[in-house]
């Protein structure tokens, strides 16, 4: 698949629209940070890499409005801000304290049936959390296993996701009565 490099809007808007033309897709990739955000891409087309196109474009510190270029780096940016005092209002998520977010973003790339399965792992633990025969932190650790224990597989009909919801709901509640030490 060809990789074309941009470095300038124009670049960025012609491959664009070239692919709107083709009706090709359209991969457009940065400098990574968000890669493993939502369903891996899947494109037989073309890839975009914006990663080229670097710097603070304006920054109004006194209306807190900052534009950059999408491969501008975060530091750089947060020293721009720390400049005037200002600092971005977020932090990376951190996985060690949040494992859920990053099963259930391993669920969203799978894709198929893994979301499901995800989903159906979730409310049985969190049901077991409700009624006190889980530890919230043990909550993570079923979900992970369920989700290894059971292969995401196509979805072709509602019933494929049917299956794989009672089948890691069965799974589910089975590794939490086998969890010593998951318990209150």
């Amino acid at each position: 698949m060809p990789t074309h490099i941009a470095s300038t809007e124009d670049e960025i808007v012609e491959a664009v629209r070239t692919a709107r033309d083709w009706k090709s897709p359209l991969e457009i990739v940065g400098a990574g940070t968000k890669q493993n955000f939502g369903r891996a891409v899947v494109t037989m087309g073309s890839v975009l890499d914006v990663s080229g196109l670097k710097g603070i474009v304006s920054y109004e510190p006194e209306e807190l409005i900052l534009t950059a270029a999408p491969g501008t780096p975060v530091a750089e940016i947060e020293a721009a801000l720390a400049q005037k005092g200002q600092r971005l209002g977020f932090e990376p998520p951190d996985h060690a304290r949040f494992p859920s977010l990053g099963l259930a973003r391993a669920a969203a790339r799978a894709g198929g049936t893994a979301p499901a399965v995800l989903n159906a792992a979730n409310e049985v633990a969190v049901q077991a959390f409700l009624e006190r025969r889980l530890n919230f932190t043990a909550i993570a650790a079923v979900i992970d296993k369920v989700l290894q224990r059971l292969d995401s597989s196509p979805v072709r009909a509602l019933g494929d996701v049917l299956d794989a919801d009672a089948a890691a709901r069965r799974l589910g509640l089975a590794l939490i009565e086998l969890e010593p030490g998951a318990c209150k």
